[in-house]
């Protein structure tokens, strides 16, 4: 997540000024459902984080990307002015057939490899390039956008996109303000191009 906030923080100026509408993409996953923010411990250290519960780990930055694309569509749309053209999405590419789980101490992905439940990288591909270029998306904002064929949705085709529900706890506004302040002290990224001071 500081990757995806900072990053965005520094092309900001640009993306303001490009022409036409700009379109903001950040890849999340279904595994932000069980995630939660822990103030405590942002970065997941000690015996809960990455090492022994990988998994929650994951989730956990998974669904701070779905509250960093929530919480910059709404600051770009209340900056207004050039912030009104730029759109920001969040997309879950699929359960592809990668190497994620690799350092993870629990991995079902050769189990769900061999009842075919992954798909493969091109057809994870296919959301985020749809939402970052193709027409289907044009002015659509401050979405979660999710692929098809995946626990929540048995039968979906593969390769598939729509926009989609994210977890209840990723709609809490006040959480992602707290995680868009807390992100800025960590990083030290600036978001005067949108008219916030530090």
């Amino acid at each position: 997540h500081m990757g995806h906030f900072y990053l965005t923080s520094k092309l900001m100026p640009t993306i303001l000024r490009t022409p036409g509408r700009p379109r903001i993409v950040n890849v999340t996953s279904v595994a932000h459902e069980w995630g939660h923010i822990d103030f405590e411990n942002v970065n997941s250290d000690g015996m809960l984080g990455y090492p022994a519960a990988g998994w929650l780990t994951y989730g956990r930055t998974k669904l701070a990307n779905i509250y960093f694309t929530y919480e910059l569509h709404r600051r770009l749309r209340e900056f207004g002015g050039d912030g009104g053209h730029v759109d920001v999405n969040c997309v879950h590419p699929g359960i592809v057939d990668t190497e994620i789980p690799r350092s993870l101490s629990v991995n079902f992905y050769p189990l769900l490899k061999s009842i075919g439940g992954l798909i493969t990288p091109e057809e994870g591909a296919r959301g985020q390039i749809d939402v970052a270029t193709g027409p289907k998306y044009e002015g659509i904002s401050g979405k979660y956008i999710a692929e098809q064929s995946g626990p929540n949705n048995p039968g979906g085709v593969k390769g598939s996109f729509a926009i989609a529900k994210s977890s209840r706890w990723s709609y809490d506004a006040d959480v992602a303000a707290r995680l868009w302040e807390r992100s800025k002290v960590m990083t030290g990224a600036a978001w005067d191009s949108i008219g916030e001071t530090k």
